[in-house]
């Protein structure tokens, strides 16, 4: 089965984001054991490139999950760029992107991205940038009706409430 080397998640919507991870896994028959989560402030490219050309225990492949992605410091980004030209790839990155990047962040640049390009718009399907190494999926909150704070003075004040 083909499967990208790079996925970036941008948008708000977590649950829906954590619930494609875990169909990925589901799909690439991924066991937890070769499942890493990290936290991206503290995460060195050394590190991350170490994980990334790491042989899977179990699976096959390691799918590799970096939370608040936006906080990757260039080196890691770099690291990124070139798991993504690699060959042979053994390890499915995961990049969850909570919040709206500048044109001039590092994993703007990686993905190709500019502040226009993004829509508020729900899931909109794999984009794919650099051939089929990396997809970018965007995933926004749908827009509920907010709560009216004052509903029941609002009702009272004009006798819509049944006896």
């Amino acid at each position: 089965m083909v499967h990208p080397a790079v996925l970036i998640l941008l948008g708000t919507d977590r649950q829906r984001k954590l619930t494609r991870v875990r169909e990925l896994e589901r799909t690439l028959d991924v066991l937890s054991f070769d499942h890493h989560s990290l936290d991206s402030s503290h995460t060195t490219a050394a590190a991350l490139g170490a994980l990334c050309r790491q042989q899977p225990a179990l699976s096959p492949l390691r799918v590799i999950v970096l939370d608040e992605a936006h906080r990757l410091s260039a080196a890691c980004v770099q690291v990124l760029r070139e798991h993504a030209d690699a060959t042979h790839v053994c390890a499915c990155v995961v990049l969850y992107i909570d919040v709206e990047l500048t044109a001039r962040h590092a994993v703007s640049q990686l993905i190709g991205h500019s502040p226009r390009s993004q829509r508020d718009a729900p899931h909109q399907g794999g984009e794919q940038a650099r051939g089929t190494r990396i997809v970018i999926e965007r995933w926004v909150m749908s827009h509920t009706p907010g709560v009216k704070p004052f509903a029941l003075p609002e009702a009272l004040g004009q006798h819509d409430l049944p006896a």
